[in-house]
């Protein structure tokens, strides 16, 4: 084998192993759907911030307490949710339901801790 030919040849090594090498770095560093964050930045909490005020129209007394406002977002969904309950209680009562009862999962849910 001539010296240009070995040259060549080692070169064309050096070359392979630098694309190999480099691949596996590439590939290693590569986030999978099972990374944290992947393919979406985190939320900004300002915003979030400014959501959630938004959702229960906050407003602040004179005392710097938060306080949600009976015409937001929140009070809308919640009465809907109170009338939807009561209809659904007179219509079971009605059909002489035996041991009537109602169960509550006392949180948000049942209750506004916004302030």
């Amino acid at each position: 084998m001539t010296t240009r030919a070995r040259s060549v040849k080692i070169t064309a090594i050096a070359v392979l192993a630098g694309l190999l090498a480099g691949g596996a770095v590439a590939v290693g560093s590569q986030q999978t759907p099972d990374t944290p964050g992947f393919g979406r930045q985190p939320a900004n909490l300002g915003q979030v911030k400014n959501d959630v005020k938004a959702y229960y129209g906050d407003s602040v007394d004179a005392s710097g307490h938060h306080h949600a406002a009976d015409s937001s977002e929140w009070a809308r969904q919640a009465a809907r949710a109170v009338a939807e309950g009561q209809s659904y209680l007179a219509r079971r009562l009605s059909q002489r339901v035996h041991n009537p009862a109602i169960v509550l999962d006392v949180d948000d849910t049942s209750e506004l801790t916004y302030g």
